[in-house]
This record gives structure tokens, C-alpha cells and sequence, in this order.
């Protein structure tokens, strides 16, 4: 479980800029920082990467470009990540990036690092640098012959080769034009050809197999519409997407980011005009999980006169025909929209080995506004819907991380960025990134160093995400889960091919359109359950019921059954056969289960069955007034099959025994059907005996086998009093054709 006080710990320090030659009083060395997960060694473990890229003020302080120094921090067993570079990295100088790649480019199961340079000023193309891993285990350091500025670098996945795609700034600067870049024959291949590049411009850039038969595209962020260089304003700033065989041709389509669609941004001035919105980052993954890329795009209204822009996650879901429709409102509901920019390299990744992959957003700096802190634990339930996991619980974090470095946190504090670590147990720690300085004497100023904090929350959505998730639409997703609450899947708009619906913990339904006949269900291995028919083909894991448009069924009686004393289970039923001749729903009979075995006892339970036949007196035949007569005579009806009720010996005997105390309602049911089975093979009255094993037999097929429920209360009664009036003392076939159900399509056992 998570920890409600994690336990704090020192990362290290980061310095990214250490040359003499460019720190000064006029500055610091500071950067703009991104991060990046890196996997580390063979137990599932991830270390971090850090680099950043530097702006020196305009007119720029320097010449040149200011070098900056890679970090790299290494897991260790308890969960916690130190600074480790030099064990790994022996030069780690680079020209600065915005962006970090990781993927195993050479082949060797290892990963490498590739960083596209970027700079802001003096806006000079510099050679991009990569870290291959290499036999020792560290990694060799590869300067390039390309150069570019690259305000995005994406890692993509092209006919199956890991394929980087940039979005580069020209405005006159020197230096290739958006490059990609594949690795075969031990170096890296620079294509400057247009079928990966952005046609129109744009600062972001991401490509794949979008297309209906997995056809190249590229979508690009923040092209321009009607430009004006003056006021560098644009009239819009749009989302465009190209065949990647005609990269230079026209949009298949032109999309709106969303912050644009919302009328309250209308007239919000951002950097690039009124209500125009700067879409900085574009990543693909398959977010619905229905076998076709997706795009999620991170958007602002950055402002430099307004610190107040608002931030959002856009959802783009492809249709299958090469285009996309904005489902964010659907699909990210809850992400508040007043936060900073987002982290510009988060990362994607399947922390519990479901195949759905968790959305982990280290956020942006905040300066002096924790308030608007862009931290996200964003969890997928498969169908594309988002769920904000954690988000507010790193305002608390901020100031215990502040309190751990002797620093005051307040209203107007900056905030740390909190960079998700996944665990090998699925769980997530993090690394605390704050700005702070150390005083270099030989310049006399001080100069920029970063302070990581290891914040070892053990968050793990499993166990710790507990709200209950209804998912109300599938949205064609062949692969679902959630996670700790009592969750519910529905089976609108349900993919044509077989899905995978993982409950979690918690009590889950999944609940189906048609009638329960109409379907085939089945029991599979380790629990596991299928439902197939009406266009469904489901394999059920953690869900304890389904539902049907006439009935439901409970998988988790028959365990349940099981695990309970035999007679007790037959007891329980019989009570149900003399209270009120009916076969048992499995909910209530699951109930009364648990209730024997949390201790109270069947007296008590009949007794309890007493007060709920009053409840339904029209069809149970008890009122609260009823006599000890009127009582007898219906038990004798129902246990005993004797439709003019007892006879005056009987009711003589069992009368005396309520009128003086000495049996309550549920001890004398309990004795009359002790009294029943006494008949077994007897010449006269063995059909006593017989109806009422026949009974049981029943009842335990429809409760227990079936897991049949009725979708309400009276139903449950009615139908279960008209299959027990079918039950013979010789035949059991006519009552189970009421069920409505096949035993051919029922494989529950």
C-alpha cells in the first residue's frame, strides 16, 4: 500500500552547466530541464535520465551555444535512484536538448540515448549526440555530422524500426530541416527525404502505421494559419495530419486543438494571438487499445504577459481511415485545465504488465505558483478514459520535500517537479526536482544546481486506485482493466474481436444487452470466464457477476459454496424451500453463506428468513398477525408436499411447541425438515424425502451452478416459487426449462 508519510532521501546534486567559459554574474547556468526513464539492468528496474537546453537572454550573453552535462541516476533494491553518471558515461557533454530518446537502437537488448540539440539562444544548428550501450556496460558517446535545432524529437515506430522524427525551428537559422533518423550497420542514417518530415512547419511532430491498412502518416502540431510576423500572432495555430508517401502535399486532415474549441479560451491572449492555442508535444500510443495508433497531444495558451494560460491533454482517436476525432472531453474529463504546461517527455509505460500503459506527466516548473503544479499519474482503464490517480497529492509532497532540504515552502513557493520511478511490483516511487544554486568562489556567483529528493511513496494504483470505475462505453477496446474499486464494464460500442476484461480487486460486474440465453458462458483457467454471442467474444479475469438484460449470474457462489460446510450449504437451502418454496437467488444465498460463517446460527438465520417472508406476504403466504396454526400449515405445504397442510397430529404437536416456547418459528422449520428426510425409502412416504432431495438439487443448479440472480427482488421470489412448484418428487428436467437457460450453453461448473 501506498505510504501516507513516504520516506524521503538524497538523489544528488546536478549541475548541468560546469564550463567556466559561460557562467558569469550575468549567468547562472541555468536550463530548462527534461528527464526521461531509463531502463537499468535486468530486474525491471528504471533509472533516470536528465539533460536540459539553455536560454542566455536576449541578446543572447554568448556566441555560441552552451554545452550542457547528461545525468544519469541508477535504481537501487530499496526503490531509491542516485546520481551515478560517471560509472556509466565518461564524456557527458552535449549541445542541450529538448527532448531525450531512450530505445535499443544497436540491436544489443540494451538501451541507447539519442539527443536532439536545441537551443533558444544564440538559435545556432548544432550536431546531434548519442550514448550507445557498449560491452562494459556504460555507454559510448557518438557526435553526429547533422545539424538542428529540434524543438521536439519523438521516438516512433515505423514498419517496426525504432524511428526518431524532429520538428525543427529555421526562421532563417542554419541547419537541417526536420530530419528523421533510423540506425542499421552500427551508425545512425539521417533522412532528409519528405516522408518524415513536416511539411507545413510546426514545433511538434509525431508519425507511425496511423493509417487504415497501417499506412505512414505524420501528424504535426502548431502550424500557422495566416502568420503575421509583426505581431507574430497566427490566426490559428492547427494540428495537421499527412500521408507520410505525401508528406508535402495537403492535410487529410485539419484538426483544432482543444483548448481552441472551448468558448471560455475564445479570447485568452496567448504568445501566438487571441485564442490560439501552442500544441508543444504530440505522442502516439494506442489509447483505446483497438489496434490502431492513437494521439494524445499536450497543449497550452502560454503567455508571457499572463502566468495564468491554461494547459490540457488532448485524446485523438483514430476512426481506421487515417484520420482522428477529438474525444477529450469524453475521455480526459477530469484533468484540471488551470495547471502549467505538462512535462514535455513523459512517459508511457505498463507498470502492472496489463498491456495498458499509465500516462506518467513529471510536469513543468511552476514558478511561484504550486498551486497550478502540472504533476499527473494519469491511469488508462483500457478504453482510452483517464483517470487522475495522483495530482493533488503532490502539493502535500512539495512541502514535505521543501521541510526534508531545510527550505520554506509557502503559497508563492515554486514548486519541485515530481518524476514517477515504476517499480518492479507495479508500484511507483519519485524523484523530487528542485532549482537551487551553490556559491562558486572562483567566480564569486552563484551558480544553478538541481537537488533531487528520492520520495518513496509506493503508490500502486492495484491496490490504491480505490474509486469505483464504471465503464459505460468500450469505445472498440479489445483489452480492459481496473483497479481496486467494485467496478462495472458494459458492452456499448464492444470491438468485434475478442477482448480481455480485467477487474482488479473489489467486487466487478460485467453487464451484457441481451438476454442471458442468448450468450455461452463458460468457465476458463485460473478463473478466468467467457462470454461469447450477440458480437461479443469476452474472457472475463476478477469479475465477480454478470448481468443480463433478464438475469445475472454470481461466478464467486460456487467458491464460495465450496469453501462452507456441506450442510450447512444444503440447511440454507432447505430454509428457502420451507419459508417459501422457492429455489434460492445466489446473492441471497451467498448472504445467508457468509452470514453461517461469520457465526450466527440457522435458528437465527430461519428466523430472519421468518421476517423477510412478511415482507412479501401476497407471495410467501406469512403476514406479521398469522397464527401458529397458519404457520404450521405452510411449512407442512412446502417441506412436505402436503397441500391441505398438516395433519391434527401434527399441528397439534408443533403448535404447543411455538405456544409454550419451546421451538421458536426457525428451530420448528429446522426440526420438520430433519423430520422430512427421516422418509427416505419408506413405502408410504419416501416421495416426502424425494421432493425435497429433488429440491436441493434444483436449488443448488440454479444458485450455486447457474449463479442465478433475478434483476429484482420480487422476480427473484416469483420465478423462484414457479421453478420449485415444477420440482416432482420424480422430476427435476421441467423445473430447470423455467431457468429460460441451456445447460448446453452454460459451462459454469
Amino acid at each position: 500500500m501506498a505510504n501516507t508519510k513516504p520516506t524521503l532521501s538524497d538523489a544528488g546534486l546536478w549541475q548541468p552547466v560546469t564550463d567556466k567559459n559561460y557562467l558569469s554574474s550575468s549567468y547562472n547556468g541555468t536550463v530548462v530541464a527534461n528527464h526521461t526513464l531509463i531502463p537499468i539492468g535486468n530486474l525491471g528496474q528504471y533509472g533516470l535520465l536528465v539533460n536540459g537546453w539553455a536560454f542566455t537572454g536576449s541578446p543572447p550573453a554568448f556566441s555560441s551555444t552552451v554545452p550542457v552535462s547528461l545525468a544519469l541516476f541508477t535504481p537501487s533494491a530499496l526503490g531509491t535512484v542516485t546520481v551515478n553518471t560517471a560509472a556509466y558515461i565518461t564524456d557527458p557533454v552535449n549541445n542541450g536538448s529538448q527532448s531525450l530518446i531512450v530505445a535499443d537502437f544497436n540491436g544489443d537488448g540494451k538501451p541507447d540515448i539519442f539527443l536532439a540539440p536545441y537551443n533558444e539562444t544564440p538559435w545556432i544548428a548544432m550536431p546531434s549526440t548519442a550514448y550507445l550501450s557498449n560491452a562494459d556496460g556504460g555507454f559510448t558517446k557518438v557526435r553526429l555530422t547533422d545539424k538542428l535545432i529540434a524543438h521536439d524529437a519523438q521516438l516512433v515506430s515505423v514498419n517496426g524500426k525504432p524511428t526518431v522524427v524532429t520538428a525543427t525551428y529555421q526562421t532563417g537559422k542554419s541547419g537541417d530541416y526536420s530530419p528523421s533518423y533510423t540506425f542499421s550497420d552500427g551508425r545512425f542514417f539521417q533522412n532528409l527525404s519528405s516522408a518524415l518530415t513536416t511539411p507545413n512547419g510546426g514545433s511538434s511532430i509525431t508519425a507511425g502505421n496511423i493509417g487504415p491498412n497501417g499506412e505512414l502518416e505524420i501528424v504535426v502540431g502548431d502550424i500557422a494559419v495566416n502568420y503575421n510576423a509583426a505581431t507574430n500572432h497566427a490566426e490559428a495555430m492547427n494540428i495537421q495530419v499527412f500521408s507520410g508517401a505525401q508528406s508535402q502535399s495537403s492535410p487529410l486532415q485539419i484538426i483544432t486543438p482543444y483548448l481552441s474549441t472551448l468558448p471560455q479560451y475564445k479570447d485568452f491572449v496567448s504568445l501566438s494571438g487571441p485564442g490560439t492555442t501552442h500544441t508543444y508535444r504530440l505522442w502516439t500510443d494506442d489509447v483505446n487499445h483497438d489496434g490502431k495508433p492513437d494521439v494524445l497531444a499536450g497543449e497550452s495558451m502560454w503567455s508571457a504577459s499572463s502566468s495564468k494560460f491554461p494547459s490540457a491533454l488532448q485524446i485523438l482517436i483514430n476512426k481506421g481511415d487515417g484520420t482522428f476525432k477529438d474525444a477529450t472531453a469524453a475521455l480526459n474529463p477530469d484533468m484540471n485545465l488551470n495547471v502549467s504546461e505538462m512535462d514535455y517527455n513523459p512517459s508511457f509505460i505498463d507498470i502492472d504488465h496489463s498491456g495498458i500503459k499509465t500516462y506518467l506527466f513529471a510536469g513543468s516548473t511552476s514558478w511561484n505558483a504550486p498551486s497550478r503544479q502540472a504533476d499527473y499519474v494519469l491511469l488508462n482503464d483500457g478504453t482510452g478514459r483517464l483517470y487522475v490517480a495522483m495530482h493533488d497529492q503532490f502539493k502535500t509532497l512539495a512541502a514535505s520535500v521543501y521541510s526534508y532540504l531545510g527550505m520554506t515552502f509557502n503559497s508563492t513557493s515554486t514548486p519541485p517537479v515530481f518524476i514517477a520511478v515504476p517499480q518492479s511490483d507495479g508500484s511507483l516511487n519519485f524523484v523530487a526536482e528542485v532549482h537551487s544554486a551553490i556559491k562558486d568562489t572562483a567566480l564569486d556567483a552563484y551558480t544553478t544546481v538541481y537537488e533531487y529528493v528520492n520520495v518513496l511513496s509506493q503508490y500502486n494504483p492495484t491496490n490504491d486506485f480505490l474509486e469505483s470505475v464504471v465503464v459505460s462505453d468500450r469505445n472498440n477496446s479489445m483489452l480492459m482493466r481496473t483497479w481496486a474499486g467494485n467496478d462495472t464494464f458494459y458492452d456499448t460500442n464492444a470491438n468485434v474481436k475478442p477482448a480481455h476484461i480485467d477487474g482488479g480487486l473489489g467486487m466487478n460486474t460485467s453487464v451484457y444487452s441481451h438476454n442471458m440465453s442468448s450468450y455461452t458462458i463458460s468457465r476458463g483457467n485460473e478463473g478466468s470466464v467467457t462470454v461469447t454471442g450477440n458480437g461479443i467474444a469476452d474472457t472475463l479475469v476478477n469479475i465477480q457477476a454478470l448481468r443480463f438484460s433478464d438475469k445475472a449470474s454470481n461466478l464467486q457462489i460456487q467458491a464460495q459454496a465450496e469453501a462452507a460446510p456441506a450442510a450447512d450449504v444444503t440447511r440454507l437451502i432447505e430454509l428457502y424451500v420451507a419459508f417459501f418454496n422457492r429455489v434460492p437467488d445466489a446473492d441471497g444465498l451467498s448472504y445467508w453463506i457468509a452470514n453461517k460463517v461469520s457465526g450466527q446460527s440457522i435458528t437465527q438465520i430461519a428466523d430472519a428468513f421468518y421476517s423477510a417472508g412478511v415482507q412479501y406476504s401476497s407471495l410467501t403466504g406469512f403476514t406479521s398477525t398469522m397464527s401458529n396454526n397458519d404457520f404450521v400449515n405452510v411449512i407442512y405445504k412446502n417441506v412436505l408436499g402436503r397441500k391441505d397442510g398438516a395433519d391434527a397430529e401434527g399441528l397439534a404437536f408443533w403448535t404447543v411447541k411455538l405456544s409454550n416456547g419451546s421451538a421458536s418459528k426457525g428451530s420448528l422449520v429446522s426440526n420438520i425438515l430433519d423430520s422430512a428426510h427421516t422418509f427416505k425409502g419408506d413405502t408410504n412416504y419416501g416421495y416426502v424425502a424425494d421432493l425435497l432431495d429433488n429440491k436441493i438439487a434444483v436449488s443448488k443448479a440454479v444458485a450455486i451452478d447457474y449463479g442465478l440472480n433475478y434483476n429484482s427482488a420480487n422476480e427473484s421470489v416469483s420465478k423462484g416459487m414457479a421453478i420449485a412448484a415444477a420440482i416432482t418428487s420424480i422430476d427435476t428436467a421441467v423445473a430447470l426449462t423455467l431457468t429460460g437457460l441451456s445447460v448446453a450453453d452454460l459451462h459454469l461448473l
